[in-house]
């Protein structure tokens, strides 16, 4: 016998879902509230399912606290992915709009669906009143668990993390992001390694001490990220007690280091909980017409997060992605050991872009070591680690200490058949390679009876200025890349979607490169150049 639909007793029906849905919802703030020590939990989550309202994430985390990833059954279909027979889905709110006029004659509001064809013109004629109403009915979500989507498709929709051997790549990945944004991030060494990093919202920038280890640097930029992001607005600083200022920056740190593939440490856990409860009682000593001014309950506390990762969260996986890449790529086209031991052999190395450094031995740690660099990137890594040093022994020095210089071979690779061989002692203030290059031969000219003629002088100084305007060019190329999150915008959604600022960047950067590249060249490599002895 068929089943007859009773549209009262459907009503009725998804009254009663409504409402246990309302007491889930309820029952997960008191929990968040009485126990705050499960926030980190549920930022973890948040992470996953921020585009849902934090209303709908309690839903779908009481009803599964390991999904990972939901949709509707036709948005799994327009994937190409089928539910499997016989699942379940999960129910969350879906919002809907409700228009209603007012029937004077009822004296009551009726829902426009039912006005009649006369009601209807008067309300095109703007004779009736009407106004809209934000209802919620149930809607039906499933797992990407509950499909046949195969696992090997799994990381093109939802974050996997990265291994731990890639956190060098990820904050650098990070650290580029936040300065495309305006956020200089300094990496240098501070008083201590008890003092991991900080925040300056005057200078509006992130001080990451050089002493840690790149995962411990992630999780630093992570938190101060967090506060710059969501913080940097004096008035928000003034208006926003310092206890929900920590909650908001542990629990973005929390929603990025989930993104990053990084545990949740427990002093996090620890402080997140701690900066809710003082926050909770702060509020509550507070006048009443005070407090009501500032946020209760998780899900209003942590509203802002949770928008803020939403707007920055596809911007900064592109960065992720392309730190990743160019790791990955690096590590593809590493030498072979037999390549290794004969630093000559050019055409043993990888292809790139001339001229390219070679760093054939160093006696400090952060050189990499026969591996392909372009000039722009050997170079200001020799200026930093040079400056770095050179303070340190300038410190030694005025406390009667001896520090370190540490010698560095290496090549520059000008072309396919010529090179430049030198030695430099990082921490003896020259700078970087280039800098090195011209104050080593000025020293040399300098002396009484220079072996070099005037000819030798003049090759020395084109080739700096070779050098100069190429590592110039390098620089400029490896900003162009950093336009790309410009160029994918500006596909995805239109060139009109580009501030006047952006597009006019794009262009005055491609007008540069333009003028870089037709500049005569004002040194042409010659074989077998003179090494420095």
């Amino acid at each position: 016998m068929a089943s007859t639909y009773n549209k009262e007793e459907y009503a009725e029906e998804q009254k009663k879902k409504l409402a246990e849905a309302a007491d889930i919802i309820q029952d997960a703030m008191e929990h968040y509230d009485a126990h705050p020590e499960d926030l980190a939990d549920l930022m973890a989550f948040s992470s996953k399912f921020y585009r849902y309202s934090f209303r709908n994430q309690f839903l779908i985390k009481a009803q599964n606290p390991y999904a990972s990833f939901v949709a509707s059954y036709k948005s799994f279909e327009d994937m190409g992915y089928h539910v499997q027979r016989g699942q379940h889905g999960y129910k969350i709110l879906v919002p809907v709009v409700t228009t209603y006029f007012f029937d004077a004659a009822a004296d009551q509001w009726k829902q426009l669906k039912n006005a009649t064809k006369k009601e209807k013109e008067q309300i095109r004629a703007g004779e009736l009143t009407t106004k809209k109403y934000l209802n919620f009915k149930l809607g039906t979500v499933f797992d990407i668990s509950q499909t046949d989507c195969p696992l090997e498709e799994y990381p093109k929709l939802l974050g996997v993390g990265y291994p731990s051997e890639l956190h060098s790549a990820l904050f650098q990945g990070v650290k580029e992001y936040s300065e495309s944004i305006g956020i200089p991030v300094q990496v240098m060494p501070l008083e201590s390694v008890v003092l991991h990093g900080y925040y300056t919202p005057d200078k509006h920038d992130i001080t990451v001490n050089t002493l840690l280890d790149d995962t411990a640097k992630l999780y630093v930029m992570a938190h101060e990220l967090g506060h710059a992001l969501l913080h940097s607005d004096p008035k928000v600083r003034e208006v926003k007690p310092s206890p929900l200022l920590e909650i908001e920056a542990d629990a973005m740190a929390i929603m990025l280091e989930t993104k990053l593939g990084l545990d949740v440490e427990d002093s996090q856990k620890g402080h997140l909980a701690g900066s809710y409860k003082k926050y909770r009682m702060y509020r509550e000593q507070l006048p009443a017409e005070e407090a009501a001014e500032l946020p209760e309950g998780v899900g209003a506390i942590l509203e802002d997060v949770t928008k803020k990762y939403s707007e920055i969260i596809d911007d900064l996986s592109v960065y992720l992605d392309r730190a990743v890449e160019r790791t990955r790529e690096a590590e593809v086209e590493k030498p072979s050991p037999e390549i290794l031991a004969n630093t000559n052999d050019l055409e043993a190395f990888p292809a790139l872009d001339e001229p390219y450094v070679v760093f054939t031995y160093s006696e400090h740690k952060d050189i990499p070591i026969a591996v392909p660099l372009s000039l722009y990137a050997a170079d200001k890594m020799m200026q930093q680690l040079d400056k770095v040093t050179a303070d340190e022994r300038a410190a030694a020095a005025a406390n009667d200490r001896y520090a370190p210089y540490y010698k560095t071979g290496f090549q520059i690779f000008l072309d396919a058949e010529n090179l430049y061989e030198g030695r430099q002692d990082i921490g003896d203030g020259d700078g970087g390679l280039i800098a090195h290059i011209e104050k080593f031969w000025a020293a040399h000219f300098a002396l009484e009876e220079p072996m070099e003629t005037e000819e030798r002088q003049a090759e020395i100084s084109r080739l700096c200025q070779y050098l100069k305007r190429e590592a110039d060019l390098q620089h400029l190329l490896e900003a162009q890349k950093e336009q790309f999150r410009l160029l994918d915008k500006a596909e995805r959604l239109g060139w009109q979607s580009l501030s006047e600022k952006e597009s006019q960047s794009l262009f005055d950067l491609r007008r540069e490169i333009h003028g870089l590249r037709a500049t005569e060249t004002p040194f042409h490599p010659k074989k077998a150049m003179e090494l420095e002895k």
